[in-house]
């Protein structure tokens, strides 16, 4: 009963935040083609940063939720690994002309909040990050992360996403957007410029 209490709360912070947030970046996800946003807000406690992914559906609003400094460094680490295996591994399919092939890998991530849209914002605040690296049919290798999250507070509301890069420039644009650093540059300086409109 304390879990869900907790959860509730942080879930109502969360979703608080979500609508108070400014845009830091975007990142092309070129496997899906598409663009997808990142988004922070700089707290007392440290980063809140919400990285748009994408969902079942092509216009779902789908959301990776990383919360504090800590997750968001751990987060990055964890992608880093990603990128050089995925890096590595790419090599050696592209000289053995492997296709069609899928594996996971043994990279630790942090546990992540899912947040998703559905008449208001629903939340998994638990959930684990399961790497993947797949070739497709036609040589084109990825790497990424998917699964399935479910409402903390309604076991039977459910949301399947996805998350694949194809290449270390997509990799590392990321990254880039990612580090705390960037992130609280473009935060403070939109609110230099929100202060020159008061």
């Amino acid at each position: 009963m304390t879990k869900k209490i907790f959860a509730f709360m942080a879930a109502l912070l969360i979703g608080g935040a979500a609508f108070c947030q400014e845009r830091v970046g975007s990142y092309s996800c070129g496997i899906f083609g598409n663009e997808y946003e990142v988004y922070a807000i700089d707290k007392k406690e440290g980063l809140n940063v919400y990285v748009t992914i994408p969902g079942e559906l092509e216009k779902e609003s789908v959301m990776l939720i990383l919360n504090g400094d800590a997750k968001v460094e751990e987060f990055i680490k964890s992608m880093t690994r990603l990128r050089d295996k995925f890096a590595e591994w790419k090599s050696i399919a592209t000289e053995n002309k492997v296709k069609d092939y899928s594996r996971h890998l043994d990279i630790d991530f942090p546990v992540v909040g899912i947040g998703w849209y559905l008449g208001g914002w629903i939340f998994d605040l638990y959930e684990e990050i399961h790497p993947f690296f797949i070739v497709l049919e036609d040589g084109t290798s990825t790497a990424g992360f998917g699964g399935e999250a479910v409402s903390f507070d309604n076991e039977f509301i459910k949301k399947k996403y996805y998350f694949a890069l194809k290449d270390e420039k997509e990799f590392d644009a990321l990254l880039k957007i990612l580090e705390p650093e960037n992130i609280r540059k473009v935060l403070n300086r939109q609110t230099h410029v929100d202060s020159l409109f008061n």
